[in-house]
């Protein structure tokens, strides 16, 4: 749990990210270093076209965005026990495929012909670095180790996008999310599931333009139910709204609306259910 404003405010090693709520010691951050060659990041990547289909494959040798907090120590003070942290960057490796095929239904009722697109996307990264908290409570207790778990990841999406009369987009996307060997006081990890052994979001986008504004206004829905498990189930919904006006070939401006609903107040979704807002942003291009 985070401390309070009170407490916060008043410890600059706290609001400096040198210490936690709890008083461990969290040191300097290791780094990558450009000079080293084995310090670089390598990616490749192979496509293959054949008509309508195409598909490709990845591979990426590279450093984990968020540094990774490892039991280095620990030390006691007037407050008792506490740990020390050392956060790194630790290495990963990814491996990725993508696929498209494009064609045209004909005969759909009441549309006609329908230009359809599918996609399909998969990430599977090896060994990702997750705080397991579990491991820590038994370090506190005066246990070895670091306090890391190291699970595979999946996440992967279909899209299936369907150019509708009059200029209407719809895209329906289901994304998945799974930790391997998830287990209870697991924390957040590169690739999986948040909170749970896996997540699902089947996302539905649909637009269109405004004819009569000689398609400068464009309207667009975006709804987003998420699911997951074993645990938690239903984590809320959220509806994002925009309308979107192009004043000139290098200004526009759009009026969102976001909103949440249902779910607990420590779901996903579910905490922001009293945080509905309304955004303006107005962007120039040149």
């Amino acid at each position: 749990m985070p401390p309070g404003d009170r407490q916060a405010s008043s410890n600059q090693s706290l609001l400096d990210n040198r210490t936690n709520v709890v008083g461990d010691r969290v040191l300097q951050t290791e780094r990558p270093d450009w000079t080293r060659l084995s310090d670089h990041q390598f990616a490749m990547r192979v496509d293959v076209s054949s008509g309508a289909l195409s598909w490709g494959l990845v591979y990426y040798y590279a450093w984990e965005r968020d540094a990774t907090p490892n039991i280095t120590g620990r030390f006691t003070d007037a407050g008792g026990d506490h740990l020390i942290f050392t956060p790194r960057h630790e290495r990963i490796h990814h491996f990725g495929v993508t696929s498209d095929y494009a064609w045209v239904v004909t005969g759909v009722p009441f549309v006609g012909n329908l230009p359809m697109v599918f996609r399909a996307e998969a990430l599977y990264t090896k060994d990702a670095h997750f705080v397991d908290y579990t491991k820590q409570a038994a370090i506190r207790a005066g246990g070895d180790g670091n306090g890391i778990s190291e699970h595979d990841t999946l996440r992967a999406a279909l899209a299936f996008e369907f150019a509708f009369p009059s200029k209407v987009t719809v895209i329906f996307q289901p994304s998945f999310y799974y930790t391997a060997d998830w287990h209870e006081g697991l924390g957040v990890g590169f690739g999986g599931a948040v909170g749970d052994e896996w997540n699902f979001a089947p996302v539905v986008f649909v637009s269109r333009p405004v004819q009569s504004t000689r398609d400068r206004l464009m309207l667009s829905a975006t709804l987003t139910p998420y699911f997951s498990g074993p645990n938690r189930d239903y984590q809320g919904g959220k509806v994002r709204l925009v309308a979107s006006y192009e004043f000139s070939p290098y200004i526009s401006g759009s009026f969102i609306y976001t909103g949440y609903s249902d779910g607990d107040d420590d779901d996903l979704f579910g905490q922001y259910r009293q945080y509905d807002n309304i955004g303006i942003e107005l962007q120039y291009e040149f």
